[in-house]
């Protein structure tokens, strides 16, 4: 089969979000289908086929974000270099400073999210550009679009669109519809789910649990025609290679946190209390336990 994935963040990059839709590419390739990539260049790197079955289309923003971001970057260096507060500067009341502190928080997600969601239909328009003029219509059976970040799944549901692909699978690796608190935004991130359950032809998802919410929103919408399917993460045993594990490590519990932590969006001391009440009532040995992070 000739399967297209489209995914903004892929290989050489090393976001968490690199990791599936490579995996995908090449294990669908040692299956013996012919993968296309199609992801954003991130690195100004050439087009390339990494062997006989795998070939990649790095693709670029336009330049007017391009122009944005290296702005921004150079604002942030020279915010970096300022000194915190002068000498004798006068202090401000703390509500006062509070509240100018929560405005300011608003207004900079405001505008981080309109400047969000225009960066990654950005990069979709240019995937349908250089799609256009790379492939005909129904040159792959399945295009298959990760998610996220949104440009993913914006530059896939277009490619759908635009016929060169006979089926649209939508991978979710996250289901973000439940951390957003502005009326906006969930409104925005139902109307997107909304849409993949209309157009999909199936969605995949990484947990039992997000196969329920999807399932649930399935559900809820009309004219939704989208399978479920639970697609988890896992080892690759390519990789990984097998050692030998003694009586001692059998005994020790290992618990792994891989990512970022994404500021206070995730709390781990929940675990760290839970770890505590369990060694004071004597039921676990704190040698007994190991914390593996790795981001």
């Amino acid at each position: 089969m000739n399967i297209l994935i489209v995914s903004y963040l892929f290989y050489p990059g090393d976001a968490i979000g690199t990791v599936r839709p490579s995996k995908f590419a090449k294990y669908l390739s040692l299956a013996g289908h012919n993968v296309t990539v199609i992801c954003c260049n991130r690195y100004n790197l050439p087009n390339e086929m990494i062997n006989s079955n795998i070939t990649i289309h790095y693709i670029d923003h336009s330049r007017l974000i391009n122009r944005v971001v290296a702005y921004a970057t150079r604002k942030a260096e020279m915010r970096r270099t300022l000194t915190v507060s002068a000498p004798g500067e006068v202090k401000q009341n703390k509500t006062f400073r509070k509240k100018a502190a929560e405005l300011k928080s608003r207004i900079k997600g405001v505008t981080g999210f309109f400047y969000y969601i225009y960066n990654q239909y950005d990069w979709s328009r240019q995937c349908s550009k250089v799609a256009r003029r790379k492939f005909g219509k129904g040159t792959f059976d399945i295009i298959f679009s990760s998610y996220g970040p949104l440009g993913s799944f914006l530059a896939g549901e277009k490619l759908f669109d635009s016929g060169i692909g006979k089926c649209w699978v939508s991978d979710f690796r996250d289901v973000n519809l439940y951390r957003y608190q502005w009326w906006l935004e969930k409104h925005y991130f139902s109307e997107l789910l909304k849409r993949v359950t209309r157009k999909a032809s199936a969605i995949t998802v990484v947990s039992k649990g997000q196969e329920k919410v999807f399932r649930e929103l399935c559900n809820g919408f009309s004219h939704s025609k989208a399978r479920v399917e639970v697609i988890t993460n896992g080892f690759d045993n390519l990789n990984l290679p097998v050692k030998k594990v003694t009586e001692r490590e059998k005994a020790i519990l290992r618990i792994g946190y891989f990512g970022r932590f994404y500021g206070d969006d995730r709390d781990m001391s929940m675990l760290f209390r839970a770890i505590e009440m369990l060694t004071e009532e004597g039921k676990i040995n704190l040698g007994d336990i190991e914390l593996q992070y790795a981001g």
